[in-house]
């Protein structure tokens, strides 16, 4: 974001360095990590840490327009689908099923300060979806959406990054191939 708006090629590259350690150091079997620290790393991701980690590389992707980034934005939702997804209540868990087992597997909705993991994961969805053009992406971005139609339409207050993927899906998206 900061290259985009000040046009300095620094923080692009620290971008892409950054982009490329966590790569690097914390993926592990296409398995996010959450921590790193000596070497090693601990804990595996949560949904949260998968969905911030797609929309960089998306956004990397469309700073450097390199593809790598791009497919790992759709490895690491396609591994999110895999292991995060609830069938029942069609949205994401806040952990992977691959983790340790605790009582109760909870749900992130409500945005705060920061947007809420699933948000940011609908959003995330939808964007893959127009780039990649795959359907099935569009199509869960907008069945997350649909589950929180309600919600929005008492008090969006709490649905900020909900809202703005509402508005996104009403407005024709402005797409530029470059050839």
């Amino acid at each position: 974001d900061a290259y985009r708006v000040f046009d300095d090629e620094s923080f692009l590259t620290l971008a892409v360095q950054n982009a490329h350690f966590i790569k690097d150091k914390f993926l592990v079997s296409e398995q996010l990590m959450h921590s790193y620290k000596n070497g090693e790393t601990k804990i595996q991701g949560f949904l949260e840490d998968y969905a911030a980690l797609i929309d960089a590389y998306i956004n990397l992707y469309q700073a450097t327009f390199d593809e790598i980034w791009l497919h790992y934005a759709e490895k690491l939702a396609l591994y999110a689908y895999q292991n995060f997804w609830d069938d029942e209540d069609e949205l994401f868990f806040f952990t992977d099923k691959n983790a340790e087992e605790l009582i109760a597997r909870k749900k992130e909705i409500f945005d705060n300060v920061v947007p809420s993991s699933n948000s940011i994961m609908a959003r995330n969805l939808y964007t893959l979806g127009l780039i990649l053009e795959r359907e099935d992406f569009l199509d869960l971005s907008k069945l997350m959406l649909s589950k929180m139609k309600n919600l929005l339409l008492k008090n969006v207050d709490y649905l900020t990054n909900w809202a703005c993927l509402a508005t996104q899906m009403l407005s024709k998206t402005p797409e530029i191939a470059i050839v």
